[in-house]
């Protein structure tokens, strides 16, 4: 995950002696998709990579840059696309319930779930204070997943209880 080319100096490079593994949360793959147009399948492979890396106990948004956090638009926009490629009811019940344990009693969903630090670690108290009070998609995704219901098992009630 995170690496198309490894570099190796000091050794001779062999099957033998170098390995690589994914590292995903755990999802079985349920769909697919294909057609005569290989730009669209060369899309789909790209979506499913991204999919698998992007999907390690939070749905970051890119691994590839330090900043790893659990932004809530982000997969309030991604998870219908998730669901159709993986199961994912496992990995959502699991992250909705990080979200229900930062979730403000008043139910403000903060942009990042859970929190790292990343938004406080900015120079001045406005990042906190812009990003702890969310707007449209990130501040809704406690309550979006009832659109990947039928594609993955989601529990709804863990959806439900982020309006208690």
């Amino acid at each position: 995950m995170g690496f198309q080319h490894v570099a190796v100096t000091g050794m001779e490079v062999t099957e033998d002696n170098l390995a690589a593994w994914e590292i995903y949360s755990d999802m079985e793959k349920i769909g697919d998709f294909s057609c005569s147009d290989e730009r669209l399948n060369q899309l789909q492979r790209n979506i499913q990579t991204s999919l698998k890396a992007n999907f390690v106990d939070i749905p970051m948004d890119c691994p590839q840059r330090d900043e790893r956090c659990g932004w809530t638009g982000d997969i309030a926009v991604f998870a219908p696309i998730a669901a159709f490629n993986m199961d994912i009811s496992g990995f959502m019940n699991k992250w909705l319930g990080d979200v229900a344990l930062v979730q403000k009693a008043v139910g403000v969903v903060p942009s990042i779930v859970p929190s790292n630090g990343f938004i406080r670690d900015r120079k001045s108290n406005f990042w906190a204070e812009v990003y702890d009070q969310d707007d449209a998609v990130w501040g809704d995704a406690g309550g979006r997943y009832e659109t990947v219901d039928g594609e993955s098992e989601v529990d709804l009630h863990r959806v439900f209880c982020q309006f208690r």
